[in-house]
């Protein structure tokens, strides 16, 4: 089955050309699931709840550097060893990808390889854009990881680095907004030349649905200014007598 609605007795499949799966990944309590509420709803909570398997939220972006509306779909997973085996059905087919450690539990600094090589061994290595997310640096002043290890890290594993704070609404939209960038810049969004189940990176109604809480769908514009134009192309539809 691939992402499309039923309309009447006909099913339209939509070109999903311009959407993101971005998956979060971490140990738990590093703040995943603020990260994901914070960007996609405006909204924090320091009370903490337990992600069961994975959860599931939405939102627009658009792209000024590429005049491009993408729509990204938002999947933050479990952080537990426990529900490992459950969480990774999850990964697939994701696009991009944030790596969260908390500033205050070295553990979960520690464990970032480790979730990347989880994620490339469903995803694939290089086929993901990551990027390594240091949650709650407005505890700075309760920090175990030191900034210049921080860095060290993201620059061994290739990766963009960014400073965090839900709380504070830090630096939260970059983080996506570059994910959303670097996902069309490499040429990822390539469902017109090329068959939406026949290609690696074609997104199928499983990749984005593959269980999860789903909350309301929120589309927000992240600069606040609708876009002038979009590119040329337009969605395609396909059309399949029921």
């Amino acid at each position: 089955f691939f992402f499309g609605r039923s309309v009447g007795a006909f099913s339209m499949i939509e070109n999903v050309e311009d959407a993101v799966k971005v998956i979060v990944v971490g140990d738990g309590g590093v703040g995943k699931s603020s990260l994901v509420r914070r960007y996609a709803k405006g909204k924090f909570t320091s009370e903490y709840k337990k992600t069961i398997g994975c959860d599931f939220m939405e939102k627009e972006v658009f792209v000024k550097p590429l005049n491009e509306t993408v729509k990204m779909m938002l999947w933050d997973t479990a952080g537990q060893e426990v529900f490992d085996a459950l969480t990774s059905q999850y990964y697939r087919g994701a696009g991009a990808c944030v790596l969260a450690f908390s500033t205050t539990d070295r553990t979960s600094f520690q464990s970032i390889k480790g979730w990347k090589e989880k994620v490339e061994n469903v995803c694939g290595k290089g086929n993901t854009v990551l990027a390594l997310i240091q949650t709650k640096i407005d505890l700075i002043d309760q920090t175990v990881v030191q900034n210049q290890e921080a860095e060290q890290l993201a620059k061994q594993l290739g990766v963009k680095f960014f400073r965090t704070s839900c709380k504070e609404n830090f630096n939260v939209d970059p983080v996506f907004e570059y994910l959303a960038e670097s996902y069309i810049g490499r040429g990822q969004l390539e469902a017109d030349s090329m068959p939406i189940q026949q290609g690696a990176k074609g997104v199928r109604k499983e990749d984005f649905e593959s269980g999860g809480d789903k909350e309301a769908v929120q589309t927000v514009k992240v600069h606040g200014d609708e876009p002038a134009t979009r590119r040329a192309k337009q969605k395609k539809k396909i059309c399949n007598i029921l």
